[in-house]
């Protein structure tokens, strides 16, 4: 008994990180996020989301502390069961109805939703759901406003603020977390990108890596604030990792930043990615020149 309780102890200490660095007791981050986003929805708003991030601290904040249940939140990967749809008339029975049965699978099931529900403001998680949904998008601090007209800001979304903050706070004692941070900041980097706003994007893609030497001298000021609007898929990479990873972020913003003209910002970013392990990146639809970003 006494050797594995040796053991076990010996393992706890040789975990990654170290018992003296872990920060998950403070790490609040999903519900952080999601109160916010909630906090800033349109009155009477539906929310389509995908990710479990979303989702589960969404439906927590609802539906057990009460926050913002005028809002709709639309679990868009459970839109094609049938029970999903009773459930939220349940919860939201002044929703006007509309027929579940139809063409287009899930992605018109949701359509059919949101046309006939017209009249209330849709938030989107990310560029690539409201495409699926028909929906144009544009920049929030939080999620995607659909239906509305763009202002061309350039400034930092408050989701890459947080997510910075949120990462110099909780250090290297949250390793979970910072896969998220990274991937968030990655998707939404992407979609700033694709709406013509390369400084932001790539602000935001550094909002997702830790501190590291040499990252506070990057020198944004070089890369435009503004440059042509993109259709373009979110690259792909090798190797796969459960969330997201610095190196990503690097990589992608390295690729930025040149397709931006900026090359001396993205021979700076590269000698950072070069420090982090390997990433190959590859795009599902579009080869991975900068020209094609």
């Amino acid at each position: 008994g006494g050797l594995v309780l040796l053991a076990l102890f010996v393992v706890v200490m040789m975990a990654t990180p170290s018992p003296l660095a872990r920060t998950r007791s403070i790490d609040t981050y999903t519900v952080d996020l999601a109160r916010r986003a909630l906090e800033v929805a349109p009155k009477k708003a539906i929310v389509v989301v995908e990710h479990d991030h979303w989702v589960a601290p969404l439906w927590y904040l609802q539906q057990q502390r009460g926050v913002r249940p005028d809002v709709t939140v639309l679990a868009f990967g459970l839109a094609s069961s049938s029970w999903y749809w009773e459930q939220l008339y349940a919860q939201h029975p002044d929703l006007a109805h509309f027929s579940i049965a139809g063409p287009g699978g899930r992605d018109g099931r949701v359509r059919r939703f949101l046309a006939a529900n017209a009249a209330r403001p849709v938030q989107v998680q990310s560029v690539r759901l409201a495409s699926r949904l028909g929906l144009a998008v544009c920049p929030s601090p939080w999620l995607l406003d659909a239906g509305k007209s763009c202002a061309e800001t350039a400034a930092l979304p408050e989701i890459a603020t947080h997510a910075q903050d949120t990462l110099r706070a909780l250090d290297v004692g949250s390793p979970g977390t910072a896969g998220m941070l990274a991937l968030i900041t990655l998707e939404r980097g992407h979609d700033l990108w694709i709406h013509g706003l390369p400084r932001a994007a790539i602000a935001t893609l550094l909002a997702g890596v830790p501190p590291m030497a040499g990252l506070d001298r990057i020198d944004l000021a070089r890369v435009p604030l503004y440059g042509p609007k993109r259709l373009n898929a979110l690259p792909e990479y090798r190797p796969r990792v459960a969330l997201g990873d610095a190196a990503r972020n690097l990589d992608y913003a390295a690729k930025m930043a040149d397709a931006s003209g900026a090359t001396d910002v993205a021979a700076q970013l590269r000698a950072l990615t070069d420090r982090l392990p390997p990433v190959t990146s590859n795009f599902a639809e579009l080869p991975s020149a900068p020209a094609s970003l």
